[in-house]
């Protein structure tokens, strides 16, 4: 059984706090956070815990996925160094907060992972012009890419008379978007064929 290391500050400035590979300070939601040694095992046991909740076909909810990782990790959760609720408003305490943090590097990884293949599936280029996109509910006309990368796309597009700029940090969202709106430019490609 793994242990559980807290952390020697508060959660917020733990995940907060730490160096990307430029040296930059980032948060764990930053595409090039790099995880400290006392994270991984936070981090791994998070992945594992989501996994099998998924292979049971379950939604992973805060206390389902906390109960699975404090288990794998050896954590205690009534022991008031964890769980100091007072001092927390998260559930599960420090514990809670790591995993939290967790969640959201997972989430930031795997958005980064599917732009990559969305940008390789679809050939998404700076420049193209997308045409027709559905906005916020409105159909949008004029879309083009401006920048693509496996941080999302920056578009433009023009909304009745205006020219308008918006960012889409999911690539996937962006196409689904484009198909939403009716526009034919992807017809022919569909997640399943390309991201595979």
């Amino acid at each position: 059984m793994r242990t559980y290391t807290p952390p020697t500050q508060k959660p917020y400035d733990d995940w907060h706090n730490a160096p990307d590979a430029r040296g930059v300070q980032v948060e764990a939601s930053h595409p090039e956070y790099i995880p400290t040694p006392r994270q991984l095992p936070v981090i791994e046991e998070t992945k594992k815990a989501l996994e099998q909740l998924e292979k049971a076909g379950k939604y992973p909810y805060n206390s389902d996925v906390n109960k699975i990782v404090c288990a794998a990790l050896g954590v205690d959760m009534t022991d008031p160094i964890i769980n100091p609720s007072k001092d927390y408003n998260v559930q599960h305490g420090i514990m809670g907060a790591d995993i939290y943090y967790a969640r959201r590097y997972l989430d930031t990884q795997k958005r980064v992972t599917e732009n990559r293949d969305t940008i390789k599936a679809f050939d998404l280029l700076a420049g193209m012009e997308i045409g027709q996109i559905k906005i916020n509910g409105k159909q949008a006309k004029a879309c083009a890419i401006k920048e693509v990368s496996k941080y999302g796309a920056n578009i433009s597009f023009t909304l009745g008379s205006k020219k308008y700029e918006a960012h889409f940090d999911s690539l996937v969202a962006l196409i689904g978007s484009v198909k939403a709106a009716g526009n034919p430019i992807f017809a022919n490609k569909t997640e399943e064929d390309n991201l595979t």
